[in-house]
């Protein structure tokens, strides 16, 4: 049960000039000596003789309140409040139970009216201060605070609440300082140690913060908060073995916060590479009453992460409706989690406004990866935005880079490291492994870092094989882990994630290399200072759009994404086993449905109707996606029975099922990119529009790269009619696979060996510049086919 705020000083009837009987002086007194059960009892007799007696409606309330009946004590306070309005005690122990209930505005509003009636009513403004928190609202929430110690400078609740509050709104010193000064006053208060600890871990001296924890657990060695404190230390630095420990520690004591301790285990299975238990305690934690908006905002991370994006949507909702705009991130992950299960509701006004804060270059708005999937948006706002994120990395930025501190060995070979928390059974994995198996280990030595959960499976196999095995950094801190690269005296450092999924920046912002680049996981410019160049292709980013880059280009003559030519598809399945209707004509598309937008949708929907015997396949694994799209359609007047659902497979079960579409059709602004190269691989023609950023032109690259630019598009009704026109040209459309079936063979788009070359012929370049002693610039030009 969720614990109430902090209850006014309780003095029934004060306010009122109702004269009191004596049983409601009897009632009173029992109240106030804590005998809960006699003034309940005799309060509900005076209600029956007395319906709208103040006083015994303010004890029944907070009787109410106490047993965890928030919504009883509700309904009491109201009532009190109507009949005794001029009472401040009511309104503001009303304020409490609705904070319970997490109205949070409605409290706040009884809060001011308890403040309007006594403005010298210290702790209505300490629980006004807490609403205002919990909504976001930081600076009014300070305000509040620093007036309740002007009214009640003893309240240590306060003081504290307030360190708390100045060590959220990033202001460090003077927080420290608060408890600090505290701890001197008052040693016995060594509980503060863990504030001065989490004030330390927030400054990133973790070995300062451990010390305090220390002393907290030094005279209370069981304290689950300290032992979490300890676990959540661990965390930072990876030591998953030691956070067991004290999250073990933590569980044993019945005091334990179970909010805080899900939170600590949701995290833990998370850096496990346990994505769906880590979904079950983050949701845990949640039911268990986590309040601190960002922290709940941290936890549906969590929760989206394992696939709960249902349960997500809904506690967002709630959030967005009790607290407004106000909390950092909130509108950006409600619209996320939209996204992904294509719920479009009230989607102008939220795209818009969240747009907005991304154009503004508010960096805590949305995710870097889910910033590009957004519509509205150019390749000079991405830029933008990511600079700004980039910020948080400045710290290390600033700092004399780690490969110029450590010595460095003379090296018969030029070194070069490839870092990916995606060496398994992954999209990246398939799009490198047979690049990766042609580069020449003469010219270059090579390592393979991996940053992600241990896999065991074939391609992590494969992969190991190729670069004689892989380096496992996953239980390492960024420190550590930085520190291992420069030690092995990497010369270009090749980092294939971005900002996508498990970003390890922080290794990044350390410089472990002289040379540092990104590639293949992030399309477009991560802003930092610390990455030397982005590998990219003159399509993805037309050398006129350099600028929008933070980095130097360094471009690749074909496409920037490779392909292997020796993965193949299974046994092809029959249409009516993928319930595909025979005869038909199969649109289809297999990005992630967060890519889905209502314009493109109207696009596809006008498409069924103009061509009746056409049906669209679409990925969608979950239920509640699935019902959105249906009844998306049936609204555009498209039966729901012409969309066809699929479930998520094998891969080379999908590059199977896959042969049995006609057409495959792009998204945008972030469009097909391993998806699209899997449909020309076995022989699907695909139809994009040609977008003004990098993740919208990726599918007209690899058109390009096989020859096939015709089927990029300028504008959406030349994608309308092109895809109208193939339906009626079957000879075309034939003449079309048959084109990619012989690409297949002799186009350099599918020739991994041409690829590892071009690589490092641009890796030479990269190391010429540096040895020369010239900064970056953009390199390699376009040689055609």
């Amino acid at each position: 049960m969720k614990r109430p705020p902090s209850s006014a000083a309780a003095e029934p009837g004060k306010g009122s000039q109702r004269t009191k009987t004596a049983s409601v002086e009897r009632g009173i007194q029992a109240f106030q000596a804590q005998r809960w059960d006699e003034a309940r009892r005799i309060m509900q007799r005076v209600l029956q003789q007395r319906p709208a007696e103040p006083n015994a409606l303010h004890i029944l309330g907070l009787i109410a309140a106490r047993d965890g009946r928030f919504d009883l004590a509700e309904r009491r306070l109201r009532r009190c409040t109507e009949v005794a309005p001029e009472s401040a005690d009511a309104h503001a122990n009303l304020g409490n139970a609705l904070a319970a209930l997490d109205r949070t505005q409605e409290a706040e509003a009884s809060y001011r009216k308890a403040l309007a009636l006594a403005p010298a009513h210290a702790r209505a403004y300490y629980n006004l201060a807490n609403c205002l928190q919990s909504q976001g609202r930081l600076e009014d929430a300070e305000h509040a605070f620093r007036q309740a110690l002007e009214l009640a400078p003893e309240s240590i609740e306060a003081r504290m609440n307030l360190g708390n509050l100045l060590r959220q709104r990033g202001r460090l010193d003077e927080a420290a300082a608060l408890f600090q000064a505290l701890l001197a006053a008052r040693p016995e208060l060594h509980h503060l140690w863990l504030n001065l600890g989490n004030i330390e871990r927030q400054r990133g001296d973790l070995a300062s913060a451990e010390q305090a924890y220390k002393r907290l657990l030094a005279q209370d060695p069981t304290n689950p908060r300290a032992n979490l404190a300890m676990a959540v230390l661990a965390l930072d630095q990876r030591d998953l073995a030691t956070a067991e420990q004290y999250h073990e520690r933590a569980a044993a004591s019945a005091q334990a916060p179970a909010v805080e301790l899900w939170t600590v285990r949701a995290n833990l299975l998370q850096l496990r590479g346990q994505p769906d238990q880590a979904a079950d305690a983050a949701k845990r934690a949640l039911e268990a009453g986590e309040t601190r908006p960002e922290l709940r905002l941290q936890l549906i991370r969590l929760l989206t992460a394992g696939g709960g994006q249902v349960d997500a949507l809904a506690i967002l909702e709630d959030m967005l409706h009790q607290q407004g705009n106000a909390v950092p991130g909130l509108l950006g992950e409600l619209v996320a989690n939209q996204q992904a299960l294509c719920d479009w509701r009230h989607w102008p006004e939220r795209l818009g406004a969240l747009v907005e804060q991304v154009k503004a270059g508010d960096c805590e708005a949305i995710a870097p990866f889910r910033c590009l999937t957004l519509p509205g948006l150019s390749a000079a706002d991405h830029l933008r935005f990511m600079r700004a994120y980039a910020q948080r990395y400045q710290p290390w930025a600033d700092a004399e880079p780690l490969w110029q501190t450590r010595p460095r060995t003379p090296q018969a070979r030029p070194r070069i490291g490839f870092m990916s928390s995606d060496f398994y059974d992954h999209a990246t994995a398939r799009l490198t492994a047979a690049v990766f198996e042609h580069l020449d280990h003469n010219a270059f030595e090579y390592r393979a870092y991996a940053i992600g959960p241990a896999r065991a499976d074939p391609m992590r196999e494969r992969l190991s094989r190729a670069f004689g095995g892989l380096i496992a950094l996953h239980e390492l801190d960024d420190d550590a882990a930085a520190a291992r690269i420069s030690d092995d005296g990497i010369d270009i450092l090749i980092d294939l994630n971005g900002y996508a999924q498990q970003p390890r920046t922080g290794i990044l912002a350390r410089r472990p290399a002289p040379i540092q680049v990104a590639w293949l996981g992030f399309p477009a410019t991560m802003g930092a200072p610390f990455i030397d160049y982005a590998l990219v292709d003159e399509v993805v980013v037309p050398p006129q759009d350099a600028h929008y880059f933070a980095e130097s280009l360094a471009y690749l003559p074909i496409c920037y994404q490779p392909f292997d030519p020796t993965i193949a598809p299974a046994a092809q399945p029959t249409r009516e086993a993928l319930g595909l209707p025979e005869e038909a004509f199969v649109f289809c598309c297999f990005n992630n449905p967060s890519k889905l937008s209502p314009a493109l949708f109207d696009l596809w929907c006008q498409l069924l109707r103009e061509v009746p015997r056409a049906v669209l396949w679409l990925y969608a694994p979950a239920d509640e996606l699935r019902r959105n799209l249906s009844h998306s359609a049936t609204e555009r007047g498209v039966d729901a029975g012409r969309l066809v659902f699929a479930d998520h497979c094998a891969n080379a079960e999908h590059l199977a099922r896959l042969g049995q579409a006609d057409l495959f059709l792009d998204t945008w602004p972030y469009g097909a990119h391993t998806t699209a190269r899997d449909a020309l691989a076995v022989g699907v023609p695909v139809l994009t529009k040609r977008g003004d950023s990098f993740p919208s032109r990726v599918a007209a690259s690899l058109l390009n790269a096989v020859d096939l630019s015709q089927l990029v598009c300028e504008g959406e009704e030349d994608y309308l009619q092109k895809a109208i026109a193939l339906t009626r040209e079957p000879e075309r459309l034939l003449q079309l696979r048959t084109h990619l079936v012989k690409a297949r063979q002799g186009a350099r788009l599918f020739d991994p060996v041409h690829f590892a070359a071009s690589l490092e012929a641009l890796f030479q370049q990269m190391l010429d510049r540096q040895q020369a002693g010239l900064p970056p610039s953009n390199i390699g030009a376009s040689t055609g086919n």
